[in-house]
């Protein structure tokens, strides 16, 4: 689990972002409908004092949208009334039919997220291109149980098609949107070795996660610990580049090409593959992995 991080950690830009991603979801809509959300929201959603608009549920913070889902589960709201029969006699609920897929700016949450790597499970990239998007957007709060959080800005998490597949409907313990969420407390990546030629045969290394009960629900309902097993030979190279790249011919490294590189963190990025660092795992797949390994191997 990779934090998701803004371009910028300046909160009046966080707030700036939600505010416009609110004016996208509203804009040319039916008023009526809109109208007819809020009065729901008001009527329902009176929490410690505070009553929810349908703006204040749209912008939420990670909090609100759990407190928001737990006084719905623990009072029992029924979400039916938010579901309409069409003409064809389909259920319809404008939240998820018009408002979430037809006006979901997917491409402006991914550029302002400056997301480039799934934080699920941190193997592959989700980007964007010119004029769209090239990942899927999972709803941290299944948005089928709870319409009322299908457009929450903080409740969509750009994900890899994979990840999204596999988590469906699970809840997860953990969303990467959290403020607390520290990467390196809560998992680890090791490994074991099964036979003598692990060096030429990488099938005779096994990938081991440690992880800690917060964030067990996100590890186990992806199933991690087996789809990590495809990177043994990753975790093979870098045992050979540990032998090569020692500490010695890292120094020598820096002494004849001062000019290459600012820092040893940026060499040792370029000898290993990776960044090696939690605030840059977002930028590039199997970074907690590979920043795990060579640690254990002291390559870093």
């Amino acid at each position: 689990m990779i934090p998701i991080n803004f371009i910028t950690k300046d909160e009046d830009y966080k707030r700036s972002v939600v505010d416009l991603f609110y004016k996208k979801i509203v804009e040319n809509c039916n008023l009526r409908y809109i109208k007819n959300i809020d009065t729901w929201c008001k009527s329902n959603l009176n929490i410690s004092n505070r009553i929810f608009s349908f703006e204040d549920v749209i912008k939420a913070t990670p909090p609100e949208l759990i407190l928001i889902k737990n006084h719905i589960e623990q009072n029992k709201i029924p979400m039916c009334s938010l579901y309409k029969h069409s003409l064809s006699g389909n259920k319809y609920c404008y939240i998820i039919d018009n408002l979430y897929n037809k006006k979901v700016p997917r491409l402006f949450i991914v550029d302002s997220l400056n997301i480039t790597v799934c934080p699920y499970c941190n193997r592959n990239f989700v980007s964007s291109s010119k004029d769209r998007t090239l990942c899927q957007l999972d709803h941290f709060v299944n948005k089928y149980e709870f319409p009322i959080l299908a457009v929450s800005f903080y409740n969509l998490i750009p994900v890899c098609s994979s990840c999204n597949h596999r988590k469906g409907t699970q809840d997860f313990s953990i969303s990467p949107h959290d403020l607390e969420l520290i990467t390196n407390n809560l998992i680890q990546f090791s490994y074991h070795i099964s036979g003598f030629d692990f060096l030429f045969d990488y099938k005779q290394l096994y990938i081991d996660l440690d992880y800690s009960n917060q964030i067990a629900a996100n590890v186990e309902g992806l199933h991690l610990e087996e789809i990590y097993q495809i990177h043994a030979d990753l975790v093979q190279e870098l045992i050979k580049k540990s032998y090569i790249y020692n500490e010695l011919y890292i120094q020598d490294i820096l002494h004849n090409y001062s000019y290459l590189f600012d820092s040893q963190e940026e060499l040792e990025r370029v000898l290993f593959g990776n960044y090696l660092t939690e605030s840059n795992f977002a930028k590039r797949p199997l970074a907690k992995l590979t920043y795990d390994i060579c640690k254990e191997l002291g390559a870093v």
